[in-house]
């Protein structure tokens, strides 16, 4: 390993001490220290946003309905849209893949 590797390991072993610490002394601390472990530039940029989206229309949520509103409501409803998503991308590919085989004959 080149010298930039090892201060990467510094950088990153000093960011989550500091999260453990913040999340440990502070109960409301929205980072847990094994999240920002995991996913130390692992994250693509383009969930990013997104990622910053969900996390504030969770506190609003929470804020506004409570855990209750959170557990009961929000969270069937992400999954179901994530379910819906996930469908829609398999019945997508399987459409994709018998039209390319028409075409070739298959």
């Amino acid at each position: 390993p080149i010298a930039t590797q090892y201060l990467g390991s510094v950088i990153g072993a000093i960011t989550v001490i500091i999260v453990y610490i913040l999340y440990t002394r502070y109960p409301g601390f929205p980072l847990n220290p094994a999240g920002v472990a995991m996913g130390w530039g692992m994250i693509p940029e383009s969930l990013f946003i997104p990622a910053i989206v969900a996390y504030i229309v969770k506190r609003i949520i929470i804020r506004i309905g409570g855990a209750r509103l959170y557990e009961e409501r929000a969270v069937p409803f992400a999954i179901g849209l994530i379910a819906a998503l996930s469908i829609a991308i398999i019945l997508n590919n399987l459409s994709e893949a018998v039209s390319i085989m028409t075409m070739l004959g298959g």
